[in-house]
């Protein structure tokens, strides 16, 4: 086997004229092409090295390995996809869970049959009391909520702000907002905030509270001042409290 000739130093330059040598049917040397039979790895080799680079990428390339994701990869797109049917189950099944955890609540709390729940809010946090004189002679003391609202999250970014109190309200962050229309609360154990059923009047403005007709505060857990208790001696005396609540918004079913 004869030995391969020394590469020149501008293969490139040497590509272009091998290549118009051929355009024209002839070698380099002028040699007929018919009597010029190089082997065909020589003729690719120094006729045109620029097409034979991505041909040698694809045979260097193990084919097992083309399109192969990495574990990682892998482990992203199982967790993407676990939490993505999660969701899917969740929007299917919750909807039978909140009706079902109807017959736990006393009756007075309860949602009328043909109301489907929409919206569940929750709220964290800590709330902030004072010390205060509700009454005279005799005098009577209280605490009283100094907090503007208590925030609720959606779990979507967007918040619920509930004002109790006689005409309590809840005001959605979009704008849309409800008042109380009759009240019925069951005191909790004495540390809890109360557990409430409203019913409301229809939102003047549209959005997330746009025809809700009852709330529900169906859990709650802390929230009241326990001790001290609220006397003359501890008049003007102000406290933070912890709390956590639940809240379901039902609308008429479809």
């Amino acid at each position: 086997m004869g030995s391969r000739p020394a590469e020149p130093r501008f293969r490139g330059l040497f590509c272009l004229r091998a290549s118009r040598a051929c355009a024209a049917d002839i070698s380099p040397h002028r040699v007929p092409l018919a009597a010029y039979r190089p082997d065909i790895g020589t003729l690719l080799y120094w006729a045109c090295p620029c097409l034979l680079l991505p041909w040698k990428a694809a045979v260097n390339t193990p084919k097992t390995n083309a399109f192969r994701p990495s574990p990682p990869v892998l482990l992203r797109n199982a967790v993407l996809l676990a939490s993505a049917v999660a969701a899917l189950s969740a929007c299917g099944l919750r909807q039978p869970v909140l009706q079902q955890a109807q017959q736990t609540l006393p009756e007075s709390l309860r949602v009328p049959v043909g109301y489907t729940a929409v919206l569940e809010a929750q709220g964290r946090g800590d709330l902030l009391y004072e010390c205060q004189a509700v009454k005279r002679a005799p005098y009577e003391y209280a605490w009283l909520l100094l907090s503007p609202g208590i925030r609720l999250d959606d779990g979507a970014g967007n918040t619920v702000t509930y004002y109790p109190g006689a005409r309590a309200r809840w005001v959605h962050s979009d704008g849309s907002k409800v008042s109380a229309r009759e009240l019925v609360e069951v005191p909790g154990d004495g540390q809890s905030l109360p557990l409430l059923r409203a019913m409301v009047g229809p939102s003047d403005t549209p959005g997330a509270l746009a025809n809700i007709s009852y709330i529900q505060g169906r859990r709650t857990v802390a929230g009241v001042v326990a001790n001290p208790p609220c006397t003359a001696a501890t008049l003007g005396m102000r406290v933070s409290v912890p709390y956590e609540a639940d809240y379901v918004f039902w609308r008429p079913a479809a």
